[in-house]
């Protein structure tokens, strides 16, 4: 009697929130193999324990499509693996994940658009080729580009962001311009600087107008073209350095949340995502106009999956898989909210040799995700990652939201005063 077929996810280079990642997968009854390329090597060694308990098989392979098939193929032959969906859990694999859903999957995914959406650039250029609103900018490619390109740099409102075109997660690289004599400086600094991610010059820079405003990420789960919203968080990465799971419980604008995501999924398909998981972020600006910074093909990541299920009681991960499953899941609904939860990165300004953070009389629910005492806040030097930077990070989650900003309020006071960290 022929053996059935097994179940299997496919996860390329596993990165953020890995642990609910693979605990969702397995908790589904799946098979799951993990690819892993040398360019991960040195990233994903935190994902090590997370690997040996849940991935049933790990193939260390080249990163071409050309030859990874092969190898992909012999295995799922060899132990009787039915591949069900594949999974990109870092941003500069897109293309790579959809070039292999295309050929096993049979999803129809444009490359030339998975291509694009890697690079802030482009995502801009593919979002004026539609007509979708997007943040004035402008590629430089080289240092004579700047003289080059002098008036039109001038002629945009300062101040200006400059970032390398891809990989300036969590502002990595990421700086501020005041006028045309630091925009010039900053770009060539970019040029001489080696990007962290994957240790390659910086070759290609974006500059784009500041927009003051608040951030925000819309999670999303797509499939066969359709998308369905798997959370809203409102981003606070520099201020206070904290992150809202944000209900509608009367205090926020419904129609400010529709017009949101309505223009969300405007770039989605504007970016032509029809497959996969993305983690997209967004500024509103201070008359409530919504503007795309990017879109990231992957999870979000500081384990914001888990707190959207608590909170929610979905996230984009199981979203996913339900529409693997059935084509169709549960549908986001922003005023069912089970809890309220932030995301906050806390600094050491005085004890690095500590071992403990002081949670006494915190009444949240709390775990600390992050935790390196001998990190000394430097939040006043531009262009280095954020997370690079703090002590320690911790999630907090309550049903009433007054509580969950009294333990904040009392966090943040403990900081400032030298008595957070023992």
């Amino acid at each position: 009697m022929k053996e059935c077929l097994k179940k299997t996810i496919l996860i390329v280079h596993p990165f953020t929130s890995e642990k609910i990642l693979y605990s969702t997968i397995k908790n589904r009854g799946y098979k799951i193999i993990t690819l892993i390329t040398p360019l991960d090597i040195n990233w994903i060694k935190h994902c090590y324990p997370i690997l040996e308990k849940f991935s049933d098989y790990t193939l260390h392979i080249s990163g071409k499509i050309s030859t990874d098939i092969a190898v992909i193929k012999q295995l799922l032959s060899k132990e009787n693996l039915a591949l069900t969906g594949v999974i990109n859990a870092f941003d500069y694999s897109t293309e790579y994940a959809d070039a292999l859903a295309n050929h096993f999957l049979s999803t129809d995914i444009d490359l030339e658009y998975s291509h694009a959406r890697c690079n802030k650039f482009l995502t801009n250029a593919m979002l004026e080729r539609a007509q979708i609103r997007c943040i004035r900018s402008i590629l430089i490619k080289s240092e004579n580009e700047i003289l080059e390109k002098e008036h039109i740099i001038k002629d945009m409102n300062f101040p200006l962001i400059i970032k390398p075109t891809n990989l300036s997660a969590a502002r990595n690289n990421v700086m501020i311009a005041y006028d045309f004599t630091s925009a010039t400086c900053i770009i060539n600094k970019l040029f001489a600087t080696k990007n962290i991610f994957n240790d390659q010059a910086i070759t290609d820079v974006i500059v784009q107008e500041y927009i003051q405003g608040e951030e925000w990420v819309v999670n999303t789960a797509s499939y066969n073209g359709k998308h369905h919203i798997a959370g809203i968080f409102k981003y606070r990465k520099s201020k206070n350095r904290l992150l809202e799971i944000l209900s509608l419980d009367g205090k926020e604008d419904r129609l400010f949340i529709k017009n949101l995501i309505e223009y969300n999924l405007a770039c989605l398909n504007a970016l032509k995502v029809n497959y996969g998981i993305t983690h997209n972020e967004l500024i509103v600006d201070e008359k409530g106009i919504p503007y795309l910074i990017e879109i990231n093909n992957r999870l979000s990541g500081v384990e914001l999956p888990m707190l959207s299920s608590k909170c929610y009681g979905t996230d984009e991960i199981s979203m996913f898989l339900d529409l693997l499953e059935n084509k169709k899941t549960q549908e986001f609904n922003l005023t069912s909210i089970f809890a309220h939860s932030k995301i906050l990165g806390l600094s050491n300004f005085y004890n690095k040799d500590a071992t403990t953070i002081n949670l006494e009389g915190i009444s949240s629910q709390h775990e600390v995700i992050m935790f390196r005492p001998g990190i000394v806040d430097i939040s006043g030097d531009q262009g280095n990652d954020l997370f690079l930077k703090i002590s320690a990070g911790l999630w907090l989650l309550n049903e009433h939201r007054d509580t969950l900003n009294k333990d904040v309020d009392l966090l943040f006071a403990r900081e400032k005063n030298g008595s957070l960290f023992n």
